[in-house]
């Protein structure tokens, strides 16, 4: 006969008595940890909050350093772009106080120049946007002929700081990388029926262009670019920066409208339009 086994059921609420204590002690805890930090917080917004009615913006500076590319620099000449600071968030909310703010630009002085609405900008000077009217300035940033940021990038922060902050203030950045413009020259290509005419921009002075153009076609003579024109080529060498030219070919017998014209610069690039593309 099988013994029935004997339960020691003061040991067993022992046991759960102690997993009990265990449980209320960790629920104790964490809650001391949440309600340490909602405290923490609560005092932090109390302390530090943004002010109602206060706002700091703009089109390209943003709480996030925002990255941006700025095509087409050309380090030959003088490259600008603007950048706009606002009191307002939009027609219904403007700041309701003064906004006080410094700016910082890297390289401000020796690679880089900017103003602001017109006058210059320096590492110290602070600016105040007016209360209760929406108020746009406008950071004119350059870049001078020959000057080149470091890695090409142009930082921009502005800090706001509103009247009767408590501390409060606000930062918005953003990193402005210069695309150079690695094409020298531009083509397009208008049909006028009995003639078609090809038009050339080219960015630098001094550079030899040679034309080529399919057979079928006879070249404006009159033109200073074709006055020395063979029967489907042509050279000519461009005088200034930011050139155009505008040379026509008279329709003067079948032409295949799958071939293209064809222009190349002195190094070398080259670039075509076939006549079935043309506007």
């Amino acid at each position: 006969m099988k013994r029935k086994k004997k339960y020691n059921s003061k040991a067993i609420q022992k046991k759960l008595l102690r997993i009990l204590v265990v449980l209320v002690l960790i629920v104790l805890t964490l809650g001391s940890l949440t309600l340490a930090k909602y405290m923490s917080q609560l005092n932090s917004d109390k302390i530090i909050g943004r002010p109602d009615g206060f706002y700091f913006e703009s089109d390209y500076l943003t709480v996030n350093n925002s990255p941006y590319e700025m095509q087409n620099w050309n380090r030959d000449k003088d490259y600008s772009f603007i950048v706009d600071i606002r009191n307002f968030q939009d027609s219904l909310r403007a700041s309701e106080m003064d906004v006080s703010y410094k700016l910082e630009i890297s390289e401000l002085g020796s690679n880089v120049t900017a103003s602001l609405n017109g006058d210059n900008v320096t590492s110290n000077t602070t600016f105040t946007m007016s209360a209760d009217q929406t108020v746009t300035d406008q950071l004119l940033i350059t870049v001078p002929k020959g000057k080149t940021p470091s890695n090409n990038k142009i930082q921009i922060k502005a800090t706001a700081v509103p009247e009767s902050s408590n501390g409060y203030s606000k930062e918005i950045s953003a990193v402005f990388t210069l695309i150079e413009n690695s094409s020298t020259f531009e083509l397009q290509l208008e049909n006028h029926k009995d003639y078609y005419d090809l038009l050339i921009g080219v960015a630098k002075s001094g550079q030899t262009m040679t034309i080529n153009w399919p057979s079928g076609f006879t070249p404006d003579s009159t033109v200073t670019e074709l006055k020395s024109a063979s029967t489907t080529s042509a050279s000519y060498t461009t005088n200034g920066d930011d050139t155009s030219v505008r040379l026509r070919f008279f329709v003067t017998g079948t032409i295949d409208k799958t071939k293209s014209f064809s222009v190349k610069d002195s190094s070398g690039n080259e670039k075509a339009v076939k006549i079935s593309n043309a506007q």
